[in-house]
């Protein structure tokens, strides 16, 4: 059999890219993809290439971190809900309105709140679009500049952070690969997958330069082009009422915003520890081993269901819900994840 050009290893991404861009439709662009990579991998038989993509497409759904990072989206998307339903972030944005005073302050809030909640782009872009778009508003900063910010910072970010959902897939992709210190018959490099996706971080020029050019961007207040004609835009609009950031705050508002994020920085790392069998829980290994043989999927999953339970005891002790609106409430923010 004729051995196929190495360049149309290309095709895949590159004919994805484009009709993204064409089109405007991430999972239209994704399915031409894969089906693309299976023609490529069954030599371009059309029924062969179908069939292989479908039966990738299955195996990826049914593997246990898909499996799993789906359950922590879903969690994931309960608490911010439960956040917001429950007057949280709206408290919290009255808390910082004493510190964001001006465009440029609200702009650099985007980078700490991004670096803040780096774990998961999906909570990052969440959280931190919820929290900045009163000040956005009121500083005239426009919407799409504010999106490219954060869009800029939550990928890139979350891909460079070992304890992050990206880092849990990147490592697992890294074993498929054969990577892997563990003799196997899919062994190709003997080396340990974790550390080398953290030697690998340097190495990732595109995460690096993208944070590096937001930092510019804000610190320099440079907009271009299409951008620019955006801000401009927003700088005609009129300031919403001060009533519309200035919410009432109070000690129960403040609590259901702190308390998932005290739970995610308290209970994770217990997680990646105790579920990478650390010397701190009876087991064998030490603190780079621990983090080494933890699963980083696993630990965030947990931490979100101890996050959400605590936070929905919390608004049933102090009646700010039921448990039918709780029900309510899971449902709406899985639904809401379809897109």
């Amino acid at each position: 059999m004729e051995v196929m050009p190495s360049w149309i290893t290309l095709l895949p991404p590159v004919i994805t890219l484009i009709i993204a861009g064409l089109s405007k439709n991430v999972s239209l662009s994704l399915l031409v993809g894969i089906f693309t990579g299976g023609f490529i991998a069954t030599n371009f038989e059309i029924s062969s290439g179908i069939v292989f993509g479908i039966k990738k497409i299955g195996a990826t759904f049914i593997e246990p971190t898909t499996l799993t990072l789906f359950a922590f989206l879903a969690l994931l998307s309960l608490v911010i809900e439960l956040m917001g339903k429950s007057g949280g972030v709206a408290a919290y944005v009255s808390l910082l309105q004493k510190k964001i005073k001006n465009a440029r302050n609200a702009e650099i809030a985007v980078i700490l709140f991004s670096f803040l909640f780096c774990i998961d782009d999906y909570i990052n872009n969440m959280l931190t679009g919820a929290i900045i778009r009163p000040f956005s508003e009121r500083f005239l900063i426009a919407r799409e500049k504010i999106a490219f910010l954060l869009n800029s910072l939550s990928s890139p970010l979350v891909a460079i952070i070992p304890a992050s959902t990206w880092a849990a897939m990147i490592i697992t992709r890294i074993e498929d690969a054969g990577v892997s210190d563990i003799p196997s018959n899919n062994q190709i490099i003997d080396a340990d997958p974790f550390f080398t996706y953290v030697k690998s971080i340097p190495f990732s020029f595109y995460s690096i330069c993208i944070i590096a050019s937001v930092f510019f961007i804000v610190y320099r207040r440079i907009s271009y082009g299409a951008m620019a004609h955006l801000e401009e835009q927003a700088k005609r609009q009129t300031p919403p009422i001060e009533e519309t950031i200035t919410r009432k705050t109070s000690e129960e508002s403040i609590a259901s915003f702190l308390i998932p994020l005290t739970c995610f920085l308290l209970f994770l790392p217990i997680f990646l520890l105790y579920l990478g069998n650390s010397q701190l829980f009876g087991g064998q290994n030490g603190l780079l081993e621990a983090l080494q043989h933890t699963n980083v999927m696993a630990s965030l999953c947990f931490t979100s269901i101890i996050s959400s339970v605590i936070l929905g005891v919390f608004l049933l002790y102090k009646k700010k819900t039921t448990i039918k609106g709780l029900f309510q409430v899971s449902f709406a923010s899985i639904w809401g994840m379809r897109n």
